[in-house]
């Protein structure tokens, strides 16, 4: 048997990562065998893999119910197993093939899919592992807990490949960065006409609404109002909702696309499933539960083992995966991966690489009304399916306690008693600046932020492809800063604004009128280093002179919402009309005008200025 998928270079740095998100979940690739029904198998390890070798094999230790037929390698490393039929190494060459027994599974543990021998791929294992893990299982576990909601997973289209995909769809796809495209769509309104859209719709539809984590963990989105998009009670309003006289629901769980980002209220797929279910005299109000997850499915499943159903309601869930065959004795399962592969007649239903078009959410609601239909999901109150025997585990650290009794057993009042005391959550914000030099400028941003927060992190741009050295610059801004006591300075590292995740940067004065992608700065930023540090604001200089570093702030003001983090832009501090900038000190030094200079810069910076470039 033999698995392929597409391995990244980044896949050997991020597998044992990966391993250790499944120990952390209770899981482990062996456990995800043993439940396909594999309990025999023979491992196969290339020189270059070694180190993930030895973090998968402790773990293999313990999985008794395996028959372990033997370890392959080209290097002397030995693997005991109680149950093995033989042990340590053999060569690559015939004799691997000819030694293995001919009902073991080989697992292949190799940097790429290329194997000698017909196996199943270990990167594309721990993948599969970590679905299930972190996708079905919870729901197999919700399931077993409410068995008299109906649930139906859906995967919902992907982009197709380009041998599949129209000229507009290869566009997108030449711009896979979603939000470089997005920013396109924004500048060039032009490029999205073929949705009927204003550039004023479109930054509308484009943004993600606020949320906030409360002392619990738990998500929660802010109220909203506009023309398109409208929040009520944490959630998006669907369009056509009628109070269903039998008192039952629709819930639509998922990611963007279940919110309908990039769409306006009426053109979710929630709206469009209502209007059907409207037509057809069903009987269901639905509610739209989708969220800007991120990476974040903690919030999806905090969410469900939260929300309160009652019985014969319908829970409909975007997933992002195919459902492991032993699954599916227990969970209905809607598979439109392909859906989008053209020729279809949709038309254009997507908006960027990962998002879809009003188009595109009206089929994905035809598509799972028919399977709605199709299932009799209106007519049974109780599953079909077989009772679940599993035992209930904790998810994503909920306490079982919690998901055995649905939410539903929390004291009266507590959810409005967390709501109130949130407002006394400690505010961690952040900055990232080059200070290149440090200016009275920079000194007004920092202090504005620090009078906003509990504590600021002021990250100081490390790359040393500035004027003045990183070291010195660094220096400067912890000299000027020290009077703030809640303000902590920091080196950026090679993860913010640096030659790897945004290059441009370093290039400003020459691509002024270039639309710039810095959203893997941004990403990184609030998928990373923001969650280490409990960071939930980020602050910026409003910037009237420098379209690069505009652009910047536009990405941040675009991603960082759906991480759950503010961003606040500051007014930039003025000098005789003019406001300061570090270009402005370097022009004045390089008169050696010092006394214009000693106006806009504190006097750490000007100390330093005169000792070094006076003579």
């Amino acid at each position: 048997m033999l698995v392929t998928s597409t391995i990244y270079n980044e896949a050997h740095a991020n597998i044992i990562d990966d391993i250790k998100m499944l120990e952390d979940l209770g899981y482990s690739v062996w456990k995800y065998l043993k439940d396909l029904g594999i309990n025999k198998i023979s491992i196969y390890c290339d020189q270059n893999c070694l180190d993930i070798f030895k973090e998968v094999m402790y773990q293999l230790k313990f999985e008794k119910q395996f028959m372990v037929e033997g370890y392959y390698s080209n290097n002397s490393i030995e693997f005991r197993h109680k149950q093995s039929i033989n042990f340590g190494m053999v060569y690559f060459n015939n004799i691997f093939v000819s030694t293995i027994a001919k009902d073991a599974i080989v697992v292949s543990i190799v940097d790429g899919v290329n194997a000698p021998v017909k196996s199943l791929n270990f990167y594309q294992l721990v993948w599969n592992a970590l679905s299930y893990a972190t996708i079905f299982r919870p729901i197999i576990e919700y399931k077993k807990l409410n068995p008299s909601v109906q649930f139906l997973c859906v995967n919902y289209p992907s982009m197709p490949p380009k041998e599949a995909s129209d000229a507009r769809e290869i566009k997108i796809q030449n711009n896979k960065t979603d939000y470089y495209y997005v920013n396109l769509l924004k500048n060039i309104p032009d490029t999205f006409n073929v949705f009927d859209y204003s550039r004023e719709d479109i930054i509308e539809v484009f943004n993600a609404p606020q949320s906030e984590l409360d002392v619990f963990g738990k998500r929660h989105y802010n109220d909203y109002k506009s023309k398109n998009v409208n929040i009520v009670n944490g959630h998006r309003v669907t369009m056509g909702q009628m109070e269903a006289i039998s008192g039952h629901r629709i819930y639509m769980l998922g990611g963007c696309s279940t919110f309908g980002y990039g769409c306006s209220d009426g053109e979710t797929s929630s709206s469009y499933l209502q209007e059907l279910l409207n037509e057809h005299k069903k009987n269901y109000m639905i509610e739209n539960y989708g969220m800007f997850l991120n990476y974040r499915r903690k919030d999806l499943y905090d969410t469900l083992f939260s929300m309160t159903v009652n019985s014969g309601d319908i829970i409909i869930m975007e997933v992002w995966n195919k459902i492991p065959d032993f699954c599916k004795e227990y969970i209905d399962f809607l598979d439109l991966k392909n859906l989008f592969f053209r020729p279809h007649n949709f038309g254009d239903v997507f908006v960027d690489y990962s998002h879809y078009s009003y188009l595109g959410q009206k089929a994905i609601a035809q598509q799972i009304y028919q399977k709605l239909v199709k299932e009799d999901f209106y007519i049974s109150a109780v599953s079909k399916r077989p009772t679940i025997e599993f035992q209930p585990v904790e998810v994503f650290g909920i306490p079982n306690n919690l998901i055995i009794g649905g939410g539903d057993d929390a004291p009266k009042g507590i959810n409005d008693y967390i709501r109130g005391i949130s407002n006394y959550r400690l505010r961690v914000g952040a900055i990232v600046m080059n200070c290149n030099p440090f200016t009275l400028g920079h000194r007004y941003l920092i202090e504005t932020a620090a009078n906003q927060c509990d504590r600021l992190f002021v990250f100081v741009v490390e790359e040393d492809k500035s004027v003045f050295k990183f070291e010195d610059r660094l220096k400067l801004v912890v000299a000027g800063t020290s009077d703030f006591k809640n303000v902590i300075v920091l080196p950026s590292g090679r993860f913010m604004i640096s030659s790897l995740t945004f290059s441009d940067y370093f290039n400003k004065s020459k691509i002024q009128d270039k639309i710039i992608d810095s959203s893997q700065d941004v990403n990184i930023f609030a998928k990373y280093i923001a969650p280490a540090l409990n960071i939930n604001v980020r602050f910026a200089g409003e910037e009237p002179l420098d379209k690069v570093t505009k652009q910047y702030n536009e990405t941040m003001k675009d991603i960082l919402p759906k991480f759950g983090i503010k961003f606040v832009e500051i007014p930039r501090k003025e000098f005789n009309g003019d406001v300061i900038s570090a270009s402005r000190v370097r022009k004045l030094l390089t008169n050696k005008n010092f006394d214009e200079i000693k106006k806009i810069v504190p006097q750490t910076t000007y100390e330093y200025l005169i000792n070094n470039y006076s003579h």
